[in-house]
């Protein structure tokens, strides 16, 4: 919703929300001790994933999620 690969944007932020826009700066993965990314997000910081996790609820409920290749439209696989 932020971009896609072709560079649109469906989903603008507004400069005043300055605590989600902290949250797409300071959010990250977890990482082993070699530095790999690993499949969990990082949520030492107890002010930070709240908000982007909202807004994910928001746009999953909104718009849909796209079913995996192969699935049927409004069917979570």
């Amino acid at each position: 919703m932020l971009r896609n690969h072709s560079g649109e944007r469906r989903l603008l932020v507004d400069p005043g929300c300055k605590e989600l826009i902290q949250d797409f700066e300071r959010v990250h993965w977890k990482s082993d001790p070699h530095g790999n990314a690993l499949a969990d997000i990082d949520k030492s910081d107890v002010k930070r994933s709240h908000l982007s996790d909202a807004l994910g609820y928001m746009i999953a409920k909104e718009f849909g999620m796209r079913p995996k290749a192969g699935g049927r439209p409004g069917i979570m696989q």
